[in-house]
């Protein structure tokens, strides 16, 4: 099976191939938008085969381990990091530990794999013509086919990442193409294993149940890519009409995904947009409404983001997963080369998005969203969080109360429980309520329905009663403060997860709250608050100790306030 590309260029129908691949001059699709001097740091970092992925902190690897959960490695020397490199794809089974025990994570070795550096030491070597770059690309695509035979071991087990992989591989080779064809053995083998992609896609097409997702867009995105690369026309046809499908499908007329999570709506826009930048690159012309549809997306993803950050906020879950390395464009760049959308973004003012379940108030000193209960049987619920009525406060583009973030998957269910929980979300609910989830990692009984919901200047409302009980959250700014006022019809738990670096000091009768040390706000409040601990994930694989506030109130119905001044 090492052999297999070797022995497929011996054909001549594929000598043919491998030499309009070779002849061919094709644009880039990818615009890249780094700083130069960012790029070349990070190419630096990446051809001394130094990673940092999904909180593994800074590695430098002598051999690239490919089937290894090096971030639970460099944490405990002594426990089972290794998958079974020779296992064929379809035999794999994904564990999950118990209890608080973590255990191997496979999507360490699958982040490798999606050779996200790849671009970036191309890039460099366009700019420097420095072949260190090159020659490091081309030393780690070797490696990896070396280490990872067709269907052989966890890198062939997802189509998800077998596409992003190739998406990756063919960007690099549009870069590094002068000095890849100085070696015809390493171009075949590389060119015949793209085709090795391209057929793995097409027998493994992530449908599931219907209710398809970022997976089966993914499988498109890098079907696109690969039909691009191989000048496969047919197969182009049935890949544009499903795009068009999913955009359909899979993102609502706001603008926003339906699969519940800001930061899943995040990934599906970047890999919409290169979707259909390929499909310009193909000669296709886009329809205004999905240029248009592609501006929302855009948009919401900006209303989500506050000023200062350089992503939005946490709604739901969050596995820090792109198609490309993050920061290397602008999505705005790339939108205007598939075409101009025909209005104007707005970034400032109150926005309700009632498909995806959010309100947002977004001016120059404070972002603030408000999470409404939305769903339908239609949607996939594996990204969703036990979360409404939930709420995220940003003061100067510093975090004051968050999302609690997603932190692990299949490496421990109860931390994966733990984090999504309505106990780890900054809302309030009934004593004795039934949880969504259950053993199932990647879904939650979530009911049907979509909340109450008010929007005025300055002002959010949502109010549910999915569990029996009527409650209403309401946030207003007024006179540079906020109000938060909650009414509850029963006895209720309350929590407010506060982000890093800010610390909480109880005077008499408010509440200080620092950032760095620095006193930034106050909080006062008619419920009875007292302080606590929680954790916070900024990123996958990344868990913080937090500070919270929780309160407890009867059976007694109440209006209850909380202002922020």
């Amino acid at each position: 099976m090492r052999q297999r590309a070797y022995q497929r260029v011996a054909h001549t129908q594929w000598q043919d191939r491998f030499n309009l691949i070779l002849s061919r001059t094709q644009e880039p699709v990818l615009l890249c938008t780094l700083e130069n001097k960012q790029l070349i740091a990070r190419a630096d970092r990446f051809a001394q085969n130094h990673f940092d992925l999904l909180g593994s902190g800074e590695q430098r690897f002598a051999t690239i381990p490919w089937h290894t959960d090096f971030r639970l490695e460099a944490q405990n020397p002594n426990a089972d990091c290794e998958f079974d490199a020779d296992l064929f794809y379809a035999d794999i089974v994904i564990f999950s530990s118990q209890k608080t025990r973590i255990q191997k994570d496979i999507k360490l070795p699958w982040e490798l794999s999606r050779f996200q550096p790849a671009p970036i030491l191309g890039y460099a070597f366009t700019q420097t013509n420095d072949t260190r770059y090159a020659d490091a690309a081309k030393q780690q695509i070797t490696s990896w086919l070396e280490h990872n035979p067709y269907l052989l071991g966890v890198n062939w087990m997802n189509p998800m990442e077998v596409g992003i992989r190739a998406a990756n591989w063919i960007t690099a080779w549009q870069q590094l193409k002068p000095f890849f064809i100085k070696d015809e053995a390493f171009c075949q083998r590389f060119i015949c294993s793209l085709w090795d992609h391209l057929q793995f896609i097409e027998h493994n097409w992530e449908w599931y149940d219907g209710r398809t997702s970022n997976h089966y867009l993914s499988n498109l995105v890098g079907y696109a890519y690969l039909c691009s690369f191989f000048d496969e026309k047919k197969r182009w046809q049935y890949c544009l009409s499903e795009l068009i499908h999913e955009l359909n499908w899979q993102v609502f007329d706001e603008g926003t995904s339906y699969e519940g999570s800001t930061r899943y709506h995040q990934l599906v826009t970047e890999l919409f947009l290169h979707g259909f930048l390929v499909a310009r690159q193909m000669g296709e012309s886009i329809n205004q409404k999905i240029v248009d549809k592609l501006d929302r997306m855009i948009t919401f993803g900006e209303r989500c983001t506050p000023e200062g950050q350089h992503q939005p906020i946490a709604i739901g879950d969050d596995d820090s997963g792109s198609l490309f390395y993050k920061g290397l464009y602008d999505s705005r760049l790339l939108l205007k080369k598939i075409d101009k959308p025909s209005r104007i973004s707005v970034s400032s003012g109150t926005f309700t998005y009632p498909k995806f379940g959010v309100s947002i108030i977004k001016s120059d000193r404070w972002h603030v969203t408000l999470r409404h209960h939305a769903y339908h049987p239609r949607q996939p619920s594996g990204h969703f969080h036990e979360d409404p009525a939930s709420i995220t406060l940003f003061y100067n583009g510093i975090p004051i109360i968050v999302d609690p973030g997603s932190y692990l998957y299949t490496a421990s269910p109860y931390w994966r429980n733990a984090f999504r929980s309505m106990e780890s979300h900054s809302t309030f609910y009934p004593h004795g309520r039934k949880s969504f989830y259950s053993n199932d990692l990647f879904s939650l009984t979530v009911p049907p329905g979509n909340s109450n919901y008010v929007t005025n200047d300055n002002r959010i409302e949502t109010t549910h009663a999915l569990f029996g009980a009527e409650v209403t959250r309401r946030i207003a700014i007024e006179n540079e403060q906020i109000i938060i006022t909650d009414y509850a019809s029963c006895s209720m738990r309350w929590q407010l997860i506060f982000g890093p670096d800010i610390e909480l000091e109880r005077k008499k009768k408010h509440w200080i709250i620092r950032h760095k040390s620095d006193q930034i706000l106050k909080l006062r409040s008619e419920l009875s608050l007292s302080l606590g601990s929680a954790f916070y994930s900024p990123g996958y694989g990344k868990k913080r100790a937090v500070q919270c506030l929780i309160a407890k109130t009867d059976s007694q119905q109440r209006s209850l306030q909380t202002f922020i001044i």
